[in-house]
């Protein structure tokens, strides 16, 4: 980048202009990289000149001879940062779960699953503002659910409310749907409730005051070490 390298795990994801967040292995050369906007530019970027993709692990041909020490930074309360290539900013994804016992698949918050415009569609992008541009299957306790982000060890779940008067997330959904809401709480709590997992709490988001009282009342009902954080 610029001439400078950054060394980096193949699945730390970099954001590329018009592509999003991609992983250093699905990188190429030419890509743009978004970089740290001056007051005079509001999206600025610099184009990769090269990736070369090397094992540290053991020697062979076009391979490194001796490991390579790397480093997968945790921000607390962010989900990207900046890395410098020399004098150059690059935007980086925040990925602080490398190690922790009970992580399983990592996956892009499902945006395309949803038309733009539709609640579906305002529901993930409160998740992606909140949580994170990435999802992350967690098991432990014989149970496995999707965490919307991992803040150390703590699991992270956004709820967006968009009709409190018939809505999961309140109660006031039919007792089939809030019985699916009740279920992935109860999933969480028997990850955390695993010893052998690196999970200790669940923190709930959410943008109605509404959900606060729901989750609150259900997760001490659950015995699960929680939090529930209002942010429209």
């Amino acid at each position: 980048i610029n001439g400078q390298r950054v060394t980096t795990t193949d699945e730390h994801p970099f954001m590329v202009a018009g592509l999003g967040w991609i992983a250093a292995r699905d990188l190429r050369a030419g890509d743009l990289l978004v970089t740290a906007a001056d007051p005079t530019t509001p999206t600025a970027t610099v184009r990769l000149d090269a990736v070369d993709i090397e094992r540290a692990d053991r020697a062979g041909a076009g391979e490194t001879d001796s490991d390579v020490t790397v480093y997968n930074v945790h921000v607390h309360a962010h989900h990207s940062y900046y890395v410098l290539a020399g004098d150059t900013a690059v935007l980086v994804h925040n990925m602080g779960t490398h190690g922790a016992r009970g992580l399983g698949e990592i996956r892009p918050t499902p945006m395309h699953y949803a038309k733009p415009g539709t609640k579906a569609s305002r529901a993930y992008e409160y998740q992606r503002a909140h949580t994170g541009m990435f999802e992350f299957k967690v098991t432990g306790g014989g149970e496995s659910v999707w965490a919307d982000g991992i803040d150390g060890t703590t699991l992270v779940d956004a709820k967006y409310i968009e009709t409190p008067s018939s809505s999961p997330y309140t109660g006031t959904a039919p007792d089939f749907v809030n019985a699916s809401t009740i279920d992935e709480m109860r999933r969480y709590g028997a990850v955390i409730a695993d010893d052998a997992t690196s999970f200790e709490s669940l923190r709930i988001v959410t943008n109605h005051p509404a959900g606060v009282e729901y989750f609150r009342g259900m997760l001490d009902d659950l015995g699960i070490p929680a939090t529930v954080v209002l942010s429209p």
